[in-house]
Protein backbone atom coordinates (compact mmCIF):
# COMPACT_ATOMS: atom_id res chain seq x y z
CA UNK A 1 0.00 0.00 0.00
CA UNK A 2 1.20 3.56 -0.71
CA UNK A 3 1.72 6.10 2.15
CA UNK A 4 0.15 9.18 1.99
CA UNK A 5 1.59 12.16 3.36
CA UNK A 6 0.90 16.02 4.18
CA UNK A 7 3.28 16.50 0.58
CA UNK A 8 1.25 14.57 -1.00
CA UNK A 9 -2.21 16.08 -0.21
CA UNK A 10 -1.02 19.55 -0.76
CA UNK A 11 -0.13 18.19 -4.23
CA UNK A 12 -3.31 16.60 -4.79
CA UNK A 13 -5.03 19.69 -3.82
CA UNK A 14 -3.20 22.08 -6.09
CA UNK A 15 -3.30 19.30 -9.19
CA UNK A 16 -7.37 19.46 -8.54
CA UNK A 17 -7.59 23.19 -8.27
CA UNK A 18 -5.77 23.16 -11.80
CA UNK A 19 -7.65 20.54 -13.03
CA UNK A 20 -10.95 21.93 -12.01
CA UNK A 21 -9.98 25.41 -13.27
CA UNK A 22 -8.46 23.79 -16.41
CA UNK A 23 -12.16 21.94 -17.13
CA UNK A 24 -14.14 24.93 -16.86
CA UNK A 25 -11.34 26.40 -19.55
CA UNK A 26 -12.50 23.89 -21.93
CA UNK A 27 -15.90 23.97 -21.37
CA UNK A 28 -15.91 27.37 -22.06
CA UNK A 29 -13.95 27.50 -24.78
CA UNK A 30 -16.15 25.04 -26.44
CA UNK A 31 -19.40 26.81 -25.82
CA UNK A 32 -17.97 29.39 -27.49
CA UNK A 33 -16.44 28.04 -30.38
CA UNK A 34 -19.81 25.92 -30.95
CA UNK A 35 -21.94 29.21 -30.43
CA UNK A 36 -19.38 31.93 -32.17
CA UNK A 37 -20.19 34.14 -28.91
CA UNK A 38 -17.98 34.93 -25.76
CA UNK A 39 -19.08 33.35 -22.40
CA UNK A 40 -17.42 36.18 -20.61
CA UNK A 41 -18.63 39.49 -21.94
CA UNK A 42 -17.13 42.35 -19.83
CA UNK A 43 -13.50 40.66 -19.91
CA UNK A 44 -13.83 40.21 -23.64
CA UNK A 45 -14.89 44.10 -23.86
CA UNK A 46 -12.18 44.97 -21.15
CA UNK A 47 -14.81 46.33 -18.93
CA UNK A 48 -16.40 48.55 -21.47
CA UNK A 49 -19.93 47.57 -21.72
CA UNK A 50 -21.01 51.18 -23.34
CA UNK A 51 -21.77 50.11 -26.24
CA UNK A 52 -22.74 46.51 -25.27
CA UNK A 53 -25.97 47.91 -23.51
CA UNK A 54 -26.35 51.13 -26.29
CA UNK A 55 -26.66 48.32 -29.00
CA UNK A 56 -29.02 46.13 -26.53
CA UNK A 57 -31.39 48.88 -25.85
CA UNK A 58 -31.41 50.38 -30.23
CA UNK A 59 -32.46 46.14 -30.79
CA UNK A 60 -35.38 46.18 -27.83
CA UNK A 61 -36.54 49.78 -29.13
CA UNK A 62 -36.48 48.73 -32.68
CA UNK A 63 -38.83 45.30 -31.71
CA UNK A 64 -41.37 48.06 -30.15
CA UNK A 65 -41.82 50.28 -32.85
CA UNK A 66 -41.95 47.16 -35.03
CA UNK A 67 -44.77 45.97 -32.85
CA UNK A 68 -46.37 49.77 -32.71
CA UNK A 69 -46.43 49.46 -35.98
CA UNK A 70 -47.41 46.70 -37.13
CA UNK A 71 -50.13 46.72 -34.47
CA UNK A 72 -51.51 49.98 -35.75
CA UNK A 73 -51.51 48.60 -39.73
CA UNK A 74 -53.38 45.75 -38.65
CA UNK A 75 -55.77 48.12 -36.94
CA UNK A 76 -56.24 50.43 -40.09
CA UNK A 77 -56.66 47.62 -42.65
CA UNK A 78 -59.83 46.73 -40.90
CA UNK A 79 -61.06 50.44 -41.12
CA UNK A 80 -59.93 50.76 -44.88
CA UNK A 81 -61.55 47.10 -45.24
CA UNK A 82 -64.77 48.73 -44.17
CA UNK A 83 -64.72 52.44 -45.46
CA UNK A 84 -64.26 50.21 -48.33
CA UNK A 85 -67.55 48.26 -48.11
CA UNK A 86 -69.24 51.50 -47.08
CA UNK A 87 -68.18 53.20 -50.52
CA UNK A 88 -69.50 49.88 -52.61
CA UNK A 89 -72.95 49.74 -50.57
CA UNK A 90 -73.83 53.23 -50.97
CA UNK A 91 -72.63 53.20 -54.86
CA UNK A 92 -74.68 50.16 -55.58
CA UNK A 93 -77.61 51.60 -53.45
CA UNK A 94 -77.65 54.82 -54.99
CA UNK A 95 -78.01 53.34 -58.42
CA UNK A 96 -81.23 51.49 -57.52
CA UNK A 97 -82.72 54.11 -56.01
CA UNK A 98 -81.57 56.07 -59.41
CA UNK A 99 -83.44 53.47 -61.09
CA UNK A 100 -86.19 53.76 -59.37
CA UNK A 101 -86.47 57.79 -59.48
CA UNK A 102 -86.49 57.43 -63.35
CA UNK A 103 -88.65 54.59 -63.91
CA UNK A 104 -91.24 56.10 -61.34
CA UNK A 105 -92.18 52.09 -60.76
CA UNK A 106 -94.06 52.72 -57.13
CA UNK A 107 -94.83 49.02 -57.43
CA UNK A 108 -90.67 48.88 -56.70
CA UNK A 109 -91.06 51.04 -53.74
CA UNK A 110 -91.35 48.51 -50.99
CA UNK A 111 -88.53 46.55 -52.32
CA UNK A 112 -86.24 49.08 -52.16
CA UNK A 113 -87.44 50.10 -48.58
CA UNK A 114 -86.66 46.46 -47.46
CA UNK A 115 -83.04 47.29 -49.26
CA UNK A 116 -82.14 50.31 -47.86
CA UNK A 117 -83.32 48.57 -44.51
CA UNK A 118 -81.10 45.86 -44.85
CA UNK A 119 -77.84 47.85 -46.09
CA UNK A 120 -78.56 50.04 -42.88
CA UNK A 121 -78.16 47.30 -40.57
CA UNK A 122 -75.38 45.78 -43.11
CA UNK A 123 -73.57 49.33 -42.24
CA UNK A 124 -73.74 49.15 -38.56
CA UNK A 125 -72.85 45.91 -38.56
CA UNK A 126 -69.54 46.74 -40.38
CA UNK A 127 -68.90 49.57 -37.96
CA UNK A 128 -68.94 47.67 -35.39
CA UNK A 129 -66.39 45.38 -36.83
CA UNK A 130 -63.23 44.40 -33.63
CA UNK A 131 -59.54 43.30 -34.11
CA UNK A 132 -57.86 40.98 -31.79
CA UNK A 133 -60.57 42.34 -28.92
CA UNK A 134 -61.06 45.76 -30.14
CA UNK A 135 -63.83 48.08 -31.83
CA UNK A 136 -62.43 49.67 -34.30
CA UNK A 137 -64.24 52.80 -34.69
CA UNK A 138 -64.86 52.93 -31.08
CA UNK A 139 -61.95 55.44 -29.82
CA UNK A 140 -61.00 54.98 -26.64
CA UNK A 141 -63.97 52.78 -25.68
CA UNK A 142 -62.68 49.68 -28.05
CA UNK A 143 -63.81 47.56 -25.41
CA UNK A 144 -67.66 48.03 -26.34
CA UNK A 145 -69.51 48.29 -29.43
CA UNK A 146 -69.11 51.44 -31.46
CA UNK A 147 -72.74 51.70 -32.30
CA UNK A 148 -76.00 50.81 -30.79
CA UNK A 149 -77.83 48.09 -32.85
CA UNK A 150 -79.85 49.37 -35.86
CA UNK A 151 -83.51 48.38 -34.71
CA UNK A 152 -82.42 50.05 -31.68
CA UNK A 153 -81.73 53.41 -33.89
CA UNK A 154 -84.09 53.52 -35.92
CA UNK A 155 -86.65 53.33 -32.91
CA UNK A 156 -85.11 56.15 -31.71
CA UNK A 157 -85.07 57.99 -34.70
CA UNK A 158 -88.64 57.41 -35.21
CA UNK A 159 -89.60 58.11 -31.64
CA UNK A 160 -88.54 61.56 -32.31
CA UNK A 161 -89.89 62.52 -35.46
CA UNK A 162 -92.14 65.27 -35.14
CA UNK A 163 -95.93 65.00 -36.59
CA UNK A 164 -97.08 66.21 -39.97
CA UNK A 165 -93.98 65.59 -41.89
CA UNK A 166 -93.53 65.65 -45.36
CA UNK A 167 -90.63 64.04 -47.42
CA UNK A 168 -88.56 66.81 -47.62
CA UNK A 169 -88.88 67.29 -43.82
CA UNK A 170 -88.27 63.70 -42.79
CA UNK A 171 -85.06 63.63 -44.82
CA UNK A 172 -83.87 67.04 -42.92
CA UNK A 173 -84.76 65.93 -39.93
CA UNK A 174 -82.83 62.85 -40.50
CA UNK A 175 -79.59 64.49 -41.39
CA UNK A 176 -80.01 66.82 -38.38
CA UNK A 177 -80.16 63.64 -36.27
CA UNK A 178 -76.97 62.23 -37.08
CA UNK A 179 -75.50 65.91 -36.67
CA UNK A 180 -72.69 66.27 -33.96
CA UNK A 181 -74.94 67.10 -31.18
CA UNK A 182 -77.82 65.47 -32.43
CA UNK A 183 -79.95 62.58 -30.94
CA UNK A 184 -77.02 60.17 -33.34
CA UNK A 185 -74.48 61.21 -30.64
CA UNK A 186 -76.70 59.98 -27.70
CA UNK A 187 -78.78 57.18 -29.06
CA UNK A 188 -76.59 55.70 -31.91
CA UNK A 189 -73.03 56.12 -30.59
CA UNK A 190 -71.96 54.52 -28.35
CA UNK A 191 -68.05 54.02 -27.83
CA UNK A 192 -65.70 56.84 -26.91
CA UNK A 193 -63.74 59.76 -27.37
CA UNK A 194 -61.18 59.77 -30.29
CA UNK A 195 -58.13 57.85 -29.35
CA UNK A 196 -55.96 61.21 -28.26
CA UNK A 197 -52.46 60.05 -28.11
CA UNK A 198 -49.93 59.94 -30.90
CA UNK A 199 -47.94 56.81 -31.42
CA UNK A 200 -43.78 56.54 -31.94
CA UNK A 201 -42.91 55.08 -34.61
CA UNK A 202 -39.41 55.88 -35.16
CA UNK A 203 -37.05 58.32 -36.43
CA UNK A 204 -39.83 61.39 -34.97
CA UNK A 205 -42.48 59.53 -36.74
CA UNK A 206 -46.05 59.40 -35.26
CA UNK A 207 -49.23 57.18 -35.47
CA UNK A 208 -52.89 58.23 -35.41
CA UNK A 209 -55.54 55.88 -35.04
CA UNK A 210 -58.34 58.80 -33.90
CA UNK A 211 -60.87 57.83 -36.88
CA UNK A 212 -63.93 56.67 -35.22
CA UNK A 213 -67.71 56.19 -35.84
CA UNK A 214 -68.82 59.88 -35.08
CA UNK A 215 -66.97 60.91 -38.59
CA UNK A 216 -68.53 63.27 -40.48
CA UNK A 217 -68.37 60.57 -43.34
CA UNK A 218 -69.48 58.00 -41.95
CA UNK A 219 -72.89 60.66 -40.72
CA UNK A 220 -73.67 61.06 -43.88
CA UNK A 221 -73.43 57.51 -45.15
CA UNK A 222 -75.86 57.01 -41.89
CA UNK A 223 -77.48 58.87 -42.62
CA UNK A 224 -78.92 58.35 -46.52
CA UNK A 225 -79.49 54.82 -45.23
CA UNK A 226 -81.29 55.62 -42.68
CA UNK A 227 -83.79 57.98 -44.59
CA UNK A 228 -84.66 55.12 -46.68
CA UNK A 229 -84.78 52.29 -43.60
CA UNK A 230 -86.81 54.09 -41.91
CA UNK A 231 -89.76 54.11 -43.71
CA UNK A 232 -89.89 50.52 -42.88
CA UNK A 233 -91.17 51.62 -40.14
CA UNK A 234 -94.57 52.36 -41.17
CA UNK A 235 -93.45 56.05 -41.45
CA UNK A 236 -95.69 57.05 -44.16
CA UNK A 237 -97.68 53.84 -44.53
CA UNK A 238 -99.51 53.51 -47.58
CA UNK A 239 -98.57 56.70 -48.95
CA UNK A 240 -96.64 55.21 -52.08
CA UNK A 241 -95.64 58.57 -53.50
CA UNK A 242 -94.53 60.06 -50.43
CA UNK A 243 -92.30 56.92 -49.85
CA UNK A 244 -90.70 56.94 -53.20
CA UNK A 245 -89.98 61.13 -52.98
CA UNK A 246 -88.09 60.06 -49.25
CA UNK A 247 -86.23 57.21 -51.44
CA UNK A 248 -85.27 59.71 -53.90
CA UNK A 249 -84.05 62.36 -51.33
CA UNK A 250 -82.10 59.26 -49.74
CA UNK A 251 -80.44 58.33 -52.97
CA UNK A 252 -78.87 61.92 -53.32
CA UNK A 253 -77.51 62.06 -49.73
CA UNK A 254 -75.89 58.99 -50.92
CA UNK A 255 -74.49 60.55 -53.81
CA UNK A 256 -73.24 63.30 -51.27
CA UNK A 257 -71.45 61.16 -49.18
CA UNK A 258 -69.24 59.35 -51.84
CA UNK A 259 -66.82 62.04 -51.82
CA UNK A 260 -66.55 62.28 -48.39
CA UNK A 261 -66.44 58.63 -47.77
CA UNK A 262 -63.11 58.73 -50.17
CA UNK A 263 -61.39 61.54 -48.90
CA UNK A 264 -61.80 59.68 -45.69
CA UNK A 265 -60.19 56.33 -46.93
CA UNK A 266 -57.71 58.58 -48.60
CA UNK A 267 -56.53 60.04 -45.05
CA UNK A 268 -56.43 56.20 -43.50
CA UNK A 269 -54.47 54.88 -46.43
CA UNK A 270 -51.75 58.10 -45.59
CA UNK A 271 -51.71 56.65 -42.27
CA UNK A 272 -51.55 53.11 -43.20
CA UNK A 273 -48.63 53.67 -45.82
CA UNK A 274 -46.93 55.69 -42.58
CA UNK A 275 -46.98 52.78 -40.52
CA UNK A 276 -46.22 49.89 -43.50
CA UNK A 277 -42.83 52.51 -43.75
CA UNK A 278 -41.99 52.18 -40.41
CA UNK A 279 -42.62 48.69 -39.77
CA UNK A 280 -40.33 48.64 -42.54
CA UNK A 281 -37.98 50.93 -40.86
CA UNK A 282 -38.07 49.11 -37.68
CA UNK A 283 -36.95 45.26 -38.76
CA UNK A 284 -34.25 46.96 -41.11
CA UNK A 285 -33.26 48.76 -37.62
CA UNK A 286 -33.57 45.95 -35.72
CA UNK A 287 -31.55 43.75 -38.03
CA UNK A 288 -28.44 46.09 -38.67
CA UNK A 289 -28.50 46.38 -33.97
CA UNK A 290 -28.63 42.52 -34.26
CA UNK A 291 -25.44 41.99 -36.52
CA UNK A 292 -23.71 44.89 -34.71
CA UNK A 293 -24.73 43.45 -31.43
CA UNK A 294 -23.42 39.82 -32.75
CA UNK A 295 -20.24 40.84 -34.04
CA UNK A 296 -19.32 43.06 -30.76
CA UNK A 297 -20.13 39.65 -28.56
CA UNK A 298 -18.46 37.32 -31.48
CA UNK A 299 -15.74 34.82 -30.43
CA UNK A 300 -12.77 34.39 -32.87
CA UNK A 301 -12.54 30.95 -34.37
CA UNK A 302 -9.15 30.44 -34.81
CA UNK A 303 -8.32 32.02 -31.12
CA UNK A 304 -10.46 30.06 -29.39
CA UNK A 305 -9.60 26.51 -31.13
CA UNK A 306 -5.72 27.82 -30.13
CA UNK A 307 -6.53 28.14 -26.59
CA UNK A 308 -9.44 24.87 -26.28
CA UNK A 309 -6.25 23.02 -27.84
CA UNK A 310 -3.94 24.84 -25.36
CA UNK A 311 -6.16 24.17 -21.98
CA UNK A 312 -6.79 20.60 -23.79
CA UNK A 313 -3.06 19.59 -23.74
CA UNK A 314 -2.52 21.03 -20.34
CA UNK A 315 -5.41 19.36 -18.66
CA UNK A 316 -4.05 16.12 -20.17
CA UNK A 317 -0.65 17.55 -18.57
CA UNK A 318 -2.34 17.62 -15.14
CA UNK A 319 -3.72 14.18 -15.45
CA UNK A 320 -0.56 12.77 -16.49
CA UNK A 321 1.58 14.13 -13.38
CA UNK A 322 -0.80 13.63 -11.18
CA UNK A 323 -0.99 9.61 -12.21
CA UNK A 324 2.54 10.06 -11.86
CA UNK A 325 3.00 11.59 -8.52
CA UNK A 326 0.53 9.37 -6.71
CA UNK A 327 2.18 6.65 -8.98
CA UNK A 328 -1.49 5.30 -9.90
CA UNK A 329 -0.34 1.68 -11.74
CA UNK A 330 -1.47 -1.85 -11.20
CA UNK A 331 1.81 -2.88 -10.71
CA UNK A 332 2.74 0.06 -7.75
CA UNK A 333 -0.55 -1.18 -5.93
CA UNK A 334 0.53 -4.98 -5.82
CA UNK A 335 3.84 -4.17 -4.21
Amino acid sequence: MIETGFGDMARYLALRRAGMMLKQDVARLSGELSSGQVADKPRHLSGDLTRLSGLNRAVEQASVHQRTAESGNLFLEAQQAVIHDLLDLSQKKFQDLIVLEQSGLVPSVPVAIDAMAQGFSEIVGKLNISVAGRTVFAGVASDRPALAGAAQMLDALVSSLPPGLNATDLANHISDWFLPGGGFDTAGYSGGQPIPEQFELGQGVVGNLGVTAQEPAIRKTLSAFATGAVLSRDVFAGDLQSQQEVLVKAGQMLANSSLPLTDLSARIGIEEEKHARATSRAIAEKSAMSIALSALREADPYETATRLEQAMVRLDTVYTLTARLSRLSLVEYLR
